[in-house]
């Protein structure tokens, strides 16, 4: 197959890498489309024998509902002749508009992935969604709100970077860590009472290469996400990628985390906003060294199995061939 993916997500590294694996594991061609600059990250072109990453200068570095790409991605995209292109923006960005009319200037089929667990489409989007040969969800809520049946996240863990450091661990030098923006939404506030009780390592703004060494740092993985009426948790990537470190995982059950997450053993899933149940929890895994070592290598073990690049290749090169 030959695959053309447009998102402003393909800047980050995650996203390259994983690309790169599923073009060696199915055979695929991709060309993978990145805006130049992003929110203060910055891309640059390069290309081997099955993948091809184009950075382009977009019309707007803010949110994402506003930009558009350049003309020489459309131009890029034309002389690669895809079989199908990959919209990973979602159906109120106005990227999407323009992908969709490139598709029917191409005569290619086009095929829109969504995380929006939230916002149900207006009969603008829906007039997208029906034109798309296909909508993938990134968890079941989104899943539901565009009726579809297809639900896989847009990228898998690469488990070779993430993995318990050394034969026996590295020292473990705090009780927990956090990743992610430090807001309200976040549970900024819950984390600064966590820190009156356990050491709390912050892992904000830590380069893709060194996560893996902060995770290891840490005994537990700590996430006090909490809804608010503009955003809910669709995924969290670091979720996966600590327990590929072989990090139990405390959480808040919040937006689609125990739909991603519920079925795994190693992510204890509390009452939303219930710091006592979390502090039961983590109070629990930290007084038996034995639990934590299994918990641990229950989540690898998972995650190889659901969010690894092959298991997560697999699942999307099915979705890609149902729709040709």
């Amino acid at each position: 197959m030959r695959i053309c993916v447009l998102s402003h997500s393909n800047i980050a590294l995650r996203q390259q890498i994983f690309w790169k694996a599923f073009a060696k594991m199915t055979g695929s061609q991709i060309l993978l489309v990145s805006p130049r600059k992003w929110n203060n990250l910055s891309c640059e072109s390069f290309e081997n024998k099955n993948f091809k990453l184009l950075a382009v200068p977009v019309t707007s570095e803010g949110h994402m509902a506003g930009f558009l790409w350049a003309p020489e991605a459309f131009k890029a995209i034309d002389k690669f002749s895809p079989d199908i292109i990959v919209n990973q923006n979602e159906f109120w960005c106005k990227s999407t508009i323009q992908v969709r009319i490139w598709a029917k200037i191409l005569g290619t089929k086009w095929i829109n992935f969504v995380w929006d667990n939230l916002n149900v489409p207006n009969d603008f989007c829906k007039g997208l969604i029906d034109e798309c040969a296909l909508v993938i969800a990134g968890n079941r809520q989104a899943a539901e709100i565009h009726n579809t049946k297809n639900v896989v996240v847009q990228v898998g863990i690469d488990i070779n970077h993430f993995q318990k450091e050394g034969e026996n661990g590295v020292k473990k030098g705090y009780d927990l860590i956090f990743v992610g923006r430090e807001c309200y939404e976040k549970g900024l506030k819950f984390i600064r009472e966590l820190e009156k009780e356990f050491s709390v390592l912050k892992a904000k703004g830590v380069s893709y290469s060194k996560m893996p060494e902060y995770y290891n740092k840490a005994k537990i993985l700590v996430v006090p996400s909490i809804d608010i009426p503009q955003w809910r948790e669709q995924w969290p990537a670091c979720i996966a990628e600590g327990l590929a470190c072989e990090l139990p995982v405390v959480t808040f059950d919040s937006g689609s985390i125990k739909d991603r997450y519920g079925s795994c053993k190693a992510v204890k899933i509390v009452r939303q906003s219930s710091l006592e149940e979390m502090k039961k929890e983590i109070k629990l895994i930290l007084s038996d060294d034995k639990l934590r070592e299994e918990l641990g290598k229950e989540g690898r073990k998972w995650v190889i199995n659901n969010y690894s690049h092959e298991a997560i290749s697999k699942k999307l090169c099915e979705v890609f061939k149902n729709a040709i």
